[in-house]
């Protein structure tokens, strides 16, 4: 169990995390605009064989089904295949901007299941860019947060962020083809 003070410092590396990206601290980003993959998402899992299936390096401890829950649809009974893709603007930009630009392009922002299920599909992905899920959010001390999939110092990490956002080349949106 972690205790206050490990949380408060998983909480720093989020935030220098975030300061790091926003000053352009990373690799560059190879990916332009939309890349499209076919994914699925296998409903009959639980949460946490979805996060251990991933196999990341570090996971943060919010993030858990109480925080960020799986939206199971009702006409789905175990794998969905969807098409998803990365959406990486390659400039700095807000969430509104971001938002919209996924709702123009006919997607929708994916959801943490469909985030946890990109990260185990496709793991070498987040060692150049952090991936994140704007769907699913939580407040964590009255801030709106995400799950985003990054690599550190610890290696490939499901990590939280802030919602509300100014986001740079670094950072990719999960969004899902309607």
């Amino acid at each position: 169990m972690k205790t206050n003070q490990s949380r408060k410092l998983n909480l720093i590396v989020v935030m220098i995390i975030g300061a790091m990206s926003v000053i352009g601290f990373g690799c560059r980003s190879h990916l332009t605009n939309h890349t499209y993959y076919p994914l699925s998402v296998d409903y009959a899992r639980t949460f946490s064989d979805m996060v251990k299936a991933g196999q990341y390096d570090y996971i943060n401890t919010y993030i858990t089904e109480k925080n960020f829950p799986i939206e199971r649809p009702d006409n789905i009974k175990s794998v969905n295949h969807i098409q998803v893709a990365l959406v990486c603007l390659n400039k700095m930009i807000n969430t509104d901007a971001v938002l919209l630009h996924i709702f123009e392009s006919n997607m929708r922002p994916a959801r943490i299941e469909e985030l946890l299920a990109f990260g185990e599909k496709y793991p070498k992905i987040q060692q150049d860019v952090a991936i994140f899920s704007l769907y699913s959010s939580d407040f964590l001390r009255y801030i709106k947060t995400v799950p985003f999939l990054y690599r550190d110092v610890s290696g490939r990490t499901l990590e939280v962020g802030f919602f509300e956002s100014d986001w740079n080349e670094y950072n990719c949106f999960l969004s899902v083809v309607r």
